[in-house]
Formats: C-alpha cells, structure tokens, sequence
C-alpha cells in the first residue's frame, strides 16, 4: 500500500520546488550564484550570501529563474530563496 503514493509524492514535491511571484525574496542557501540570462547558463561571477534581500520578479518559468536586476539573475529554487511579501 504504501508504494502506490510514491509517485504522487514525487510529483507533489516538484510542483511546489520553483516560485514564480514578484515581490521581496530573501536568500536561505549559504550563497545563490547570479546569472546574467534567464536561463542561468552564464554566470555573472558573483554571488548573493546568506541573509540577502531582494526584490526579484520572474524572469524565465522553464529555467526558474528571477530577475533581480537588469541582465541579473537568480534561480527560484525553493530550497536556495525565500519568497516573504508582494
């Protein structure tokens, strides 16, 4: 019985991974890279340390990722940022 909600739980747990709101977010992983495309495959070279605000709006819903600035980017990892208030 309890193999038939495993795949349930797997999808479950993937939809709530990514956030896609506009609003003030602030950074829980120890450091989130920044990118400078929506599809985080260039790196900026920098990085945003634990405890950072920021206000970030959604930038790229395939890739996850927020734009924090113009041509900068963050991921909306659940597990990295903290979505706190419109």
């Amino acid at each position: 019985m309890a193999t038939d909600n495993i795949p349930n739980t797997a999808v479950e747990a993937d939809v709530g991974k990514f956030l896609q709101e506009s609003g003030l977010y602030t950074i829980t992983a120890d450091s989130v890279p920044v990118y400078t495309d929506p599809t985080l495959t260039g790196t900026a070279g920098e990085t945003l340390a634990k405890g950072s605000s920021l206000v970030c709006v959604p930038a790229d819903k395939t890739a996850h990722s927020l734009m924090i600035s113009r041509d900068m980017y963050i991921t909306s990892d659940v597990n990295q940022v903290k979505y706190m208030k419109g």
